[in-house]
């Protein structure tokens, strides 16, 4: 928890981009929020490349 009146980076969107932007804030010692308005798994989290082809 950031101290009172401290200043916190808000991410909105917790796909791939949004939580890989926020890790590396934090990581840095930036206090991060993510904020997904549609939070769970969306339409597209499969799209092709993301997942590799199974064993034939």
């Amino acid at each position: 928890m950031p101290a009172k009146g401290a200043q916190v980076d808000v991410i909105v969107g917790g796909g791939v981009v949004g939580l890989s932007v926020a890790w590396r804030m934090a990581r840095a010692g930036r206090p991060v929020t993510v904020v997904d308005p549609a939070p769970g798994r969306g339409p597209r989290t499969r799209r092709r490349g993301c997942w590799p082809r199974s064993a034939r």
